[in-house]
């Protein structure tokens, strides 16, 4: 069954690279497939007691700005790439908003790198890519 739409998540990490390469790989064997790239702004919040405090202007500015730069990279790399492409920058929990951009978009396949930016993250939460594969209508194909 050929891919029509790809969908690989893009954090700047080592594992993530490893996955938008594997993306483009696949994308590659399908000429007609799409390659969609998203990258996904978790702004920091604190939470004491049952007061929640978000970032400020500044601190997501910051975030925003790194995402910017990020996006820029992959679009460099995506100029190698026959293929249409698309890159998006997403704001919110990673897992749920890439979960929920594959069934908007129709996505028949889902890439993810086993680990991103936030080992500690991870550790307390669940891993990005674990939370994927579990709520995801598609395959996933996490890159080790």
């Amino acid at each position: 069954m050929p891919f029509r739409i790809i969908l690989a998540a893009y954090d700047g990490s080592k594992l993530s690279r490893k996955a938008l390469d594997k993306a483009m790989d696949i994308a590659k064997h399908y000429p007609e497939a799409e390659l969609h790239v998203v990258h996904v702004i978790q702004y920091p919040v604190m939470i004491l007691g049952e007061a929640m405090i978000t970032a400020s202007a500044e601190v997501q500015k910051e975030y925003y700005d790194k995402s910017e730069e990020l996006m820029e990279e992959v679009k460099q790399l995506l100029q190698t790439l026959p293929n249409k492409s698309l890159t998006t920058q997403l704001e919110g929990q990673a897992a749920p908003a890439i979960v929920d951009y594959a069934i908007a978009k129709s996505c028949d396949l889902i890439v993810v790198g086993s680990r991103g930016v936030s080992n500690l993250h991870e550790l307390m939460l669940g891993s990005v890519s674990h939370d994927v594969a579990q709520h995801a209508k598609v395959p996933v194909l996490i890159v080790k």
